[in-house]
């Protein structure tokens, strides 16, 4: 602690770091991005309003079908998330259960595979809409239905948490649905 920093701003904490964090006696402001600490001040998203927000979106679309595709990620703002996601469709009497919550790799290539192996499963369980923890999923997930010619969003609905390169999702074809999260301005 004794060095040239006068503070700092600490993104992307894993559970490990944070625990290393509180154990140590710091003489600078530390301030958390993200993340939430008993002993350090930090700045949040409003996790649960973003899973809500994909929700009502769907909801008001018409879908009422969904499932979450989740990240293997140990962020704990995904799972609030998904949790409220779930909360809000079952607000809106839209049945929602454990097995409706899958995990793949983040990553465009893991949602294509996802979603091109479990196409049959999602049509045979009147699966009508998906809320993806990244627009990485999603993009993928899309890429693979309409190689397989379903029609976004008219047979699946999509919703994804925005966190990647906004551009992508806004000139995909058809562009994609994001709750954005400003990463670069954050």
């Amino acid at each position: 602690t004794d060095g040239p920093f006068h503070a700092a701003l600490i993104a992307n904490a894993t559970p490990g770091d944070l625990r290393f964090l509180e154990q140590q006696n710091l003489s600078i402001p530390v301030v958390l991005y993200n993340r939430f600490s008993e002993q350090f001040s930090s700045v949040n998203l409003d996790d649960n309003r973003i899973g809500e927000l994909a929700a009502v979106h769907l909801a008001d679309k018409g879908y009422s079908r969904p499932l979450v595709i989740g990240s293997h990620s140990s962020f704990p703002g995904a799972t609030k998330r998904r949790h409220a996601f779930v909360g809000t469709m079952l607000d809106r009497s839209i049945p929602m259960s454990a097995q409706e919550l899958f995990y793949v790799e983040n990553s465009v290539e893991g949602g294509y595979r996802f979603a091109a192996e479990n196409l049959p499963l999602f049509q045979e369980k009147g699966v009508d809409s998906f809320f993806c923890d990244s627009d990485a999923i999603a993009l993928g997930m899309q890429s693979a239905f309409t190689t397989k010619g379903i029609a976004i969003p008219e047979q699946f609905g999509i919703i994804a948490v925005g966190n990647g390169e906004p551009k992508y999702a806004k000139y995909s074809s058809p562009s994609l649905s994001v709750i954005d999260i400003p990463m670069q301005q954050m």
